[in-house]
């Protein structure tokens, strides 16, 4: 996955070659498309086909799917960066929501719900659009942490 180091992405997801065995379920799982898995023998995966393409993730929205289901923990959602400070993630606060659902509307992936018992729950790709309409809706019950 040449655009993709254990350091830096240029799409939020880190690649730690070393645990990656090139299984490629990342890749049959991707709803996207958007990965690109080819094996040290140069093998793309899941066909097996020889190739000279390179690892990569193509146009990769940040769904956090090949995270969820990379076996050897070789992939990790980056650090968020917003204003030029680094954040690990969005913390709610539950005292300042009034249910609106403002930050469900605004969700790209629509994995944000608003329920009696949990009322923010959903897998984020912190794109920050929620925090964003929360601003503006003057309620402040998200922010970065």
């Amino acid at each position: 996955m040449n655009n993709m180091d254990s350091e830096n992405s240029t799409n939020g997801i880190k690649w730690d070659e070393k645990k990656c065995e090139y299984c490629g379920p990342c890749a049959i799982k991707c709803p996207n498309d958007a990965i690109t898995v080819v094996n040290p023998k140069g093998l793309e995966l899941p066909s097996r086909n020889k190739t000279d393409k390179a690892n990569e993730f193509k146009m990769c929205d940040l769904c956090g799917t090949c995270v969820s289901v990379c076996p050897t923990e070789a992939l990790k959602m980056g650090k968020i960066i917003h204003n030029e400070k680094e954040y690990d993630r969005i913390e709610f606060t539950p005292s300042l929501c009034n249910s609106c659902g403002t930050c469900v509307e605004v969700c790209p992936q629509n994995t944000l719900k608003v329920d009696e018992e949990y009322k923010l729950k959903g897998f984020c790709v912190m794109c920050l659009k929620c925090i964003d309409a929360c601003e503006k809706a003057k309620k402040n019950a998200l922010s970065l942490e």
